[in-house]
């Protein structure tokens, strides 16, 4: 099987769990916006902002070494290791949380739900270990449509505001749990004796470094909604979430595609056509965004509150960033290859600081198009100097015909996008999907080859 349809396949399946369960997230927004101000949903962003910066600090990153020690040890010894470092950090988080959440008066609802997402964390990569990548994609399905069902409960008829939203999240984390649980037969992995304390500090040292690199991505992809949040207030950030949401779809895309493609690099002791995988990578992402930006136009000015109309404004550069975020993440799987995360590490803090000095320099001046400049500055400029730092270990040949094309096509698009007009705009968003099938057609006809091949 060929190196992109064996990448295809594993893609397909994390994909048919998250992206259904995604889309059913995004059909959700327009009931929440009926239900929420944009000063509750902006509070409700802020909270989920935070527990992604957390996570990675209880966890140590631990489980993002699960997937690299798993092809270099004995798998029971590097399951039952993670398992043991697991539950050291739900007992240290949990002390260090009571104590927090009584002296800073937070609801205990967030320590709970953040608790459940440590483990769960855990639980996922150990999955994707044990090579049970349906179990992994399916327990995305069900925690959506648990968190669904329960949130509009919640939320219609218990009228609870923005705990609607975190209650629902722990009942839907732990279905997850659970789910996880039983389909990996985690008991018995539980009460084996093969944990290694020399593995465990070759994951520490290896982990460690990925926590500034995993705290820099958050400052990138979240420090803007506190700048906003502090010189504009929480409405501003409600409309700025709705914004960042719909960019968000692609990075979506790229993290099916890559947790696929960290299985084949990190896995894989053959050969890897870099060449091939990154142009038709590369092909995806940018006609796909197309796509996406004009999906989201119309979804954000006929199908939610008119108070979030105008975050339209400022999909196109924050989508032109996500792009960029994703060939930065393609070419950092290089640095973990090689156990060289502090490069990783460096090339993230400079993003984010690049990130944090514009917002700040120019949101007085341009409100939100600062936080949605900034954003798409940064990651241009990280992915540049990945791809410097990294073009000897992966050989691109770039053809500059092809890009400068692919750009001249992208500023039309662009252009098209602020023209007010129903027909124009659905005329375009028709051009881009067909674009988008004519470029990625190989693609496509290897997807279909996989179905087939099912049947």
């Amino acid at each position: 099987m060929r190196e992109t349809t064996k990448i295809y396949k594993n893609s397909l399946i994390y994909s048919l769990g998250n992206f259904g369960s995604r889309i059913l997230t995004f059909i959700m927004f327009p009931i929440y916006s009926y239900y929420l101000s944009t000063s509750q949903y902006g509070q409700y962003d802020l909270i989920t902002a935070m527990m992604s910066l957390i996570l990675p600090l209880l966890t140590l990153q631990i489980p993002e070494s699960i997937m690299k020690f798993i092809s270099e040890e004995k798998r029971e010894v590097v399951i039952k290791t993670s398992l043991v470092m697991c539950t050291i950090s739900i007992v240290v988080s949990g002390l260090i949380g009571t104590i927090l959440s009584s002296i800073l008066n937070c609801s205990f609802l967030i320590l709970i739900w953040l608790e459940l997402q440590l483990i769960q964390s855990y639980l996922l990569q150990i999955t994707r270990a044990l090579m049970k990548n349906k179990v992994y994609s399916f327990c995305s399905i069900l925690s959506t449509f648990v968190m669904a069902i329960s949130t509009l409960i919640l939320l219609i008829k218990f009228n609870l505001g923005v705990n609607a939203l975190i209650m629902g999240g722990i009942i839907s984390v732990f279905c997850g749990i659970i789910y996880l649980a039983v389909k990996c037969d985690l008991i018995n992995w539980i009460i084996r004796k093969n944990f290694s304390k020399k593995l465990l500090r070759r994951m520490i040292n290896f982990s460690v470094p990925l926590i500034p690199t995993a705290i820099i991505w958050w400052l990138m992809n979240s420090s803007d909604k506190y700048v906003i949040n502090y010189f504009l207030g929480q409405s501003f950030n409600g409309i700025y979430a709705i914004s960042y949401k719909f960019p968000t779809i692609i990075t979506i895309l790229y993290g099916f595609y890559n947790l696929a493609w960290q299985d084949h690099v990190l896995l894989s002791k053959d050969k890897v056509d870099y060449q091939t995988i990154f142009t038709q990578f590369a092909h995806f992402i940018v006609y796909i965004s197309i796509v996406v930006m004009y999906g989201a136009k119309f979804v954000t000015l006929y199908m939610v509150n008119s108070a979030y109309k105008e975050a339209y404004l400022y999909i196109p550069p924050l989508i032109i960033g996500m792009i960029f975020y994703c060939f930065s993440g393609f070419w950092g799987i290089a640095y973990r290859k090689n156990n060289q995360t502090q490069k990783e590490m460096f090339t993230s803090v400079l993003g984010a600081v690049i990130n944090v000095l514009i917002n700040v320099a120019l949101i007085k001046f341009i409100g939100l198009w600062a936080a949605a400049l900034s954003t798409m500055i940064s990651f241009i400029i990280v992915a540049y100097i990945r791809y410097q730092d990294t073009s000897t270990y992966f050989n691109l040949k770039q053809n500059y015909l092809k890009i400068f094309k692919t750009l001249f096509i992208y500023c039309i698009f662009m252009g098209i996008y602020y023209i007010d007009n129903f027909y124009i705009i659905s005329f375009a968003l028709v051009i881009s999907i067909i674009i988008f099938g004519q470029k990625n057609r190989f693609m496509i006809r290897d997807i279909i080859a996989i179905f087939q091949l099912k049947r």
